[in-house]
């Protein structure tokens, strides 16, 4: 996997109850939704096509310490299709899309999105040349900030 992926990998297992998925695990097609987004990503400058791209796919839990990026108001979306017998009681999860060979990433909450991103920062080089990164970058600090002053507000900050 690419370093800053497996730095996001290693940094979600650290701090979250996460747990590695596979792609049938989705809702039908999900997983070729986000092989179409990421290769239409500016991160790709591999150019590799849809075909070519594979994911870690992790599953975030549930919990009282995670429910804040459950709030629908910050974009949470389930996509994880419930299976079997019980299915209609199987907790809840936010996916998370980390591409093996570039630094993609995708998630299905926008607060998580968010802090991700900006978790993962930004180099001098990108600073310098005000690159799509960087404003990127900056856009999500504004982001961040926003969604911090919403959390206190519905107290789960």
């Amino acid at each position: 996997m690419n370093e800053q992926n497996e730095a996001l990998k290693k940094y979600l297992y650290t701090n979250f109850p996460v747990h590695e998925i596979q792609g049938e695990d989705l809702f039908t097609h999900q997983e070729e939704y986000e092989k179409d987004n990421a290769a239409n990503s500016y991160l790709n400058t591999a150019g590799l096509k849809a075909s070519e791209i594979s994911f870690v796919i992790l599953a975030l839990e549930r919990t009282k310490v995670t429910e804040k990026y459950f709030c629908e108001e910050f974009g949470y979306i389930n996509i994880m299709a419930p299976k079997g017998e019980g299915a209609e009681t199987q907790p809840e999860n936010i996916v998370i899309f980390l591409a093996k060979d570039f630094p993609y990433f995708s998630v299905t909450s926008s607060l998580l999105f968010v802090e991700l991103n900006v978790m993962r920062g930004v180099d001098d080089k990108d600073i310098q040349e005000r690159s799509m990164r960087y404003l990127e970058y900056q856009s999500h600090v504004g982001f961040l900030k926003e969604y911090q002053a919403r959390l206190k507000e519905l107290n789960l900050e």
